[in-house]
């Protein structure tokens, strides 16, 4: 028997601690320094201590990991393309009232659909309708256009630390339009802290390197 991730959970490493999300419950944890430490033993092949069994039971019990026939293996998430430009610092593009108004809206039935509905809903229908394109950072003019509205719109409707709710809301408009975009959720101990951001390829749509670049990626999708 071996040992996996449970449905909805990812985790990232930062160094020797781990960070979980678990899309199920909505929530961001840490592990007791022992069952981190059996953890880690485990995702790196090492040999395991004595106790190490009962306490990946524990995680097991918890939901965390589950069983699964033949040979297991957990990973960190890992990201396709590391941001390495952002669209926020290329040239501004005009986007007329309807492109604002639009953008508008969306921001605000992601911030109710967020109270209203569970976080692995929402990011389940968003992967059922990743574009067919490559994930690629030549975003055309329409999805710049799109971005820049959503840009404008942002400062009048939703607060700066509403990241996820303007994120999910710009993702779900630029994948209607055939564009492709992955939205991204990173994390930082020290505080600890969450954000989550959109981009296309290695750019970013609606962040700044500075910003992204203090985070480690945990989920994209």
């Amino acid at each position: 028997m071996g040992l996996v991730l449970a449905q909805g959970v990812s985790f990232a490493r930062l160094g020797e601690r781990v960070i979980f999300l678990d899309l199920r419950s909505d929530r961001y944890f840490g592990l007791s320094s022992r069952s981190e430490a059996a953890f880690l033993r485990l995702m790196d092949g090492h040999r395991p201590e004595d106790a190490d069994p009962t306490r990946l039971d524990g995680l097991v019990r918890e939901g965390i990991l589950e069983q699964v026939s033949g040979q297991g293996s957990i990973l960190p998430f890992k990201p396709a393309f590391p941001p390495a430009a952002s669209l926020l610092d290329g040239e501004r593009l005009p986007i007329g009232a309807w492109r604002q108004a639009r953008a508008a809206w969306a921001l605000k039935r992601s911030q109710h659909e967020l109270k209203t509905r569970p976080l692995y809903d929402l990011v389940n229908e968003l992967s059922a309708c990743r574009s067919e394109h490559d994930e690629s950072s030549n975003t055309t003019e329409d999805a710049r256009r799109i971005c820049w509205a959503f840009e404008a719109a942002g400062l009048l409707v939703t607060p700066l630390r509403n990241c996820l709710s303007r994120s999910l809301a710009l993702a779900a408009t630029l994948r209607a339009g055939g564009h492709a975009c992955e939205l991204v959720i990173g994390v930082a101990i020290n505080p600890f802290q969450a954000h989550a951001w959109v981009q296309a390829g290695d750019r970013l749509l609606n962040d700044r390197l500075e910003r992204v670049r203090q985070f480690t990626q945990i989920l994209a999708a």
